[in-house]
């Protein structure tokens, strides 16, 4: 993950310099240089059947329905990558020291690479019965994103935590 990482970054260089771009650096675009995100849930709360981490950097998210993956942060997309397990990974930078993975998507994603997004905006979409898997990087480092949701989210997501209710799913 950590090269989709670098490449994302060298692709979002690269828009900027081409001109692509609202602005001549993305910071000014985003306006957000410094600033750690409070984040979204990608998918409707409702919609969660589990929530739970098989590792301390990641949240898996899971459904019994089908379901569209919102971006959680507005950003950039830097990387769409096409898995192993014939599913997408889409990878969003905010600002130099954060940036946000979803993956196991099971679309084709809607977005393209160096295409600005919104907070809200449909990435793409999961089959039924199928997680997600959600990761945000601080400073390079993966982290669970659990600790950046909102107050509202991290409830939902705490009561569908099957395994143990009372603690995050990814300390």
């Amino acid at each position: 993950m950590k090269t989709l990482n670098f490449v994302g970054y060298l692709s979002l260089l690269a828009v900027v310099a081409a001109g692509c771009g609202e602005g001549s650096d993305p910071y000014q675009v985003l306006q957000n240089p410094d600033e750690t995100p409070v984040i979204a849930l990608p998918m409707e709360v409702a919609k969660i059947t589990s929530a739970a981490s098989s590792t301390r950097d990641r949240l898996e998210l899971a459904s019994n329905v089908a379901f569209n993956v919102v971006s959680p942060v507005e950003g950039y997309v830097t990387g769409i990558t096409f898995e192993a397990t014939s599913t997408y990974a889409i990878s969003i930078f905010y600002n130099s020291s954060f940036s946000l993975v979803i993956s196991n998507l099971a679309s084709v994603p809607l977005v393209r690479l160096g295409e600005r997004v919104t907070a809200g905006q449909v990435l793409g979409s999961v089959n039924i019965a199928q997680a997600i898997y959600y990761t945000a990087y601080l400073n390079g480092v993966a982290t669970c994103p659990y600790v950046f949701l909102s107050a509202a989210d991290k409830e939902a997501v705490r009561s569908r935590n099957l395994s143990a209710p009372s603690y995050p799913p990814c300390p």
